[in-house]
């Protein structure tokens, strides 16, 4: 006995293309599905036809669903020649989905199964996957045989379909009540300019229907649901099935719609962005740029509050459109996967599901598996997390958000201290991992004289980037490309609207006297002989990092001493807890497990 396994993963191997090989040395097939639906019949339709052309035959057992079976294809595979149809039981129990390939006489068996349903979406891309099992001896083989009697066992359980049979279930189909995922439109004068619908849920003479805006409605953009009545509905064939039944407009009105929507979206073929909120030139600039670059690896450095998500996110679109960035992976701060997840869905129509929240790591495949994924930094640099992640599939894009926590000190003597969070990047970084890539944040220099913490973050980028301009230049210089190439930062004072006027005016103070209670007082001064202490206490600190350091923290307790007395008094007693050893889960040590939280209310807990 012979017997060879093969898989299919409906990435690489599809099982449209399995059934597209294996037909031709066919000389008999039979197939059992839950489902069978016109398109899945219009993609295995040209294999049958030139199976039965050369003398095969063929037994199809479907499950008896008016909702997900096609009339139509049951009606062309019944008046085919040497071909049998069946429905199986009409509930969810019957759910095969085997297809067997008979040759050489009945002495070869190639069985699909556990794969795919025979619609578009089970032929093509499937999350299921399945097994492709061939049987070479089927005189010895008793799996192959087993196999054989299943499928005889469930002809024999069937209803053949005859004319009677075919004409009632055409019947049923036609009646075939309102149900959820209907396109509709309504009849009633006061909804109509809401468009075409989908039903969500259908209960007695009413039902829920969600309308989505489209580029002719007017703003605002959102979506809305109504409690429509059923005798004032009408249903609508969505374009794919009017297109399978022959029914088209004429070419001149769809290039008038085409031509409408061109001029609304504001760009001919809507490469940068149709999404829902205001662009600002600086942010188109950004876009092209990134976009148009062979070599799609940049740094998105603006000022706070200038838009680096919709940058990010309008490069995303882009590329989208253009199949370049098919699987694109989003790594935040822990405190930031809600608020992405969020503006991609909002702004872009994007869901990108967040790892640890939306899935999970159960799978060891699952990244495979994910076209659209936002992940925290803080989980993904644990190592198990890290290991699944490194051994699935290329990204065509990944995104970094607070890139300047990838954090990596260069010294003198030619160390560099990397942090976790540096290391998994430099990983992922790797072209054999990812082919774009985006780091965002508003603070890339943290100000250190060496610029190494910079200089190594612009090195995930590209390879022997050139720092002149930054550095002096020595005989080791990079010979790559300047540094400045690779940065794309837009400072507040350029920011304009689309007319050119300036969007931050500027700020003008005035100096404003407060007279500070006793205690109030007694307070401030306690805290400025603290500082004043701390500054004296610098010159025994020999490190210059650790001085520096020392000194900035100093300047922003006084920062935040003339601010308020609340603000102060948070810093030193988080700084009493640091100095305990008693700290909070979030900012512990690199190596544990992060709290989730959204950064955005932080200062609402």
């Amino acid at each position: 006995m012979t017997l060879v396994v093969d898989y299919i993963d409906n990435f690489d191997t599809k099982a449209i293309d399995v059934i597209r090989d294996l037909y031709a040395d066919a000389e008999q097939l039979d197939i059992a599905v839950a489902f069978l639906s016109f398109r899945g019949w219009m993609e295995i339709k040209p294999c049958l036809i030139s199976l039965i052309s050369r003398g095969g035959t063929l037994r199809v057992i479907v499950r008896r669903d008016i909702k997900q079976t096609s009339p139509e294809a049951i009606e062309e595979l019944f008046h085919l020649e040497n071909t049998q149809v069946a429905f199986g039981l009409s509930d969810t129990s019957f759910h095969p989905k085997d297809y067997l390939f008979r040759s050489k006489g009945g002495q070869c068996l190639n069985v699909i199964t556990s794969s795919a349903n025979a619609t578009y979406p089970g032929l093509t891309h499937n999350d299921e996957g399945g097994a492709i099992i061939t049987h070479s001896d089927m005189q010895n083989d008793e799996a192959g045989k087993k196999a054989i009697i299943i499928f005889d066992r469930r002809w024999q359980n069937a209803t053949i379909i005859n004319d009677e049979i075919l004409a009632e279930f055409k019947n049923d189909a036609m009646k075939l009540e309102f149900g959820e995922g209907d396109l509709v439109r309504s009849t009633n004068e006061l909804f109509k300019s809401y468009g075409i619908g989908r039903i969500q849920k259908a209960r007695g003479p009413q039902a829920k229907v969600e309308f989505n805006p489209s580029i002719f409605m007017m703003p605002p953009y959102r979506s809305e649901n109504k409690i429509l009545q059923l005798a004032e509905l009408e249903r609508i064939d969505s374009p794919l099935k009017r297109a399978l039944n022959g029914i088209w407009e004429e070419p001149g009105r769809f290039e008038l719609k085409m031509m409408a929507a061109r001029f609304l979206t504001g760009n001919k073929g809507g490469q940068l962005s149709n999404a829902r909120t205001q662009i600002l030139p600086h942010q188109i600039f950004a876009a092209y740029r990134v976009v148009s670059s062979p070599l799609r690896r940049f740094l998105l450095a603006d000022e706070v509050g200038l838009g680096k998500t919709i940058e990010a996110g309008m490069v995303w679109q882009a590329l989208w459109q253009r199949g370049q960035a098919k699987r694109t992976l989003i790594i935040t701060p822990a405190g930031l996967t809600t608020q992405w997840q969020e503006e991609m869905q909002d702004k872009f129509g994007q869901l990108f599901e967040i790892f640890g929240r939306d899935f999970w790591a159960v799978n060891p495949r699952i990244w495979d598996l994910k076209a659209t994924a936002i992940a925290s930094i803080d989980t993904l640099k644990r190592a198990e997390h890290k290991k699944a992640l490194l051994e699935n599939r290329k990204w065509d894009l990944v995104i970094i958000d607070e890139a300047h926590r990838l954090s990596a000190m260069s010294y003198d003597s030619g160390k560099t201290d990397k942090t976790q969070n540096y290391k998994l990047a430099e990983e992922i970084r790797q072209k054999s991992y990812c082919d774009a890539m985006l780091l965002l944040t508003a603070t890339p220099h943290q100000g250190e004289e060496n610029n190494s913490r910079f200089k190594n973050l612009v090195g995930l980028l590209e390879d022997g980037i050139d720092f002149t301009g930054l550095d002096e230049p020595t005989l080791f210089s990079g010979t790559g490309k300047r540094f400045t190439e690779l940065v794309i930062r837009t400072p507040k004072k350029d920011v304009t609207d689309a007319q050119g006027r300036k969007v931050f005016k500027g700020r003008q103070t005035t100096r404003l006297l407060v007279t500070l209670y006793e205690d109030e007082s007694k307070f401030y001064k306690a805290v400025v002989d603290y500082i004043r202490t701390g500054y004296k206490s610098l010159e025994q600190i020999v490190d210059p990092s650790h001085k520096r350091a020392a000194g900035f923290l100093l300047t922003t307790f006084q920062k935040l001493n003339s601010s308020s007395t609340a603000a102060i008094k948070s810093a030193l007693n988080k700084r009493m807890m640091r100095l305990r050893g008693d700290i909070d889960a979030r900012t512990n040590a690199e190596e544990g497990t992060p709290v989730e939280f959204d950064e955005r209310y932080e200062g609402e807990h």
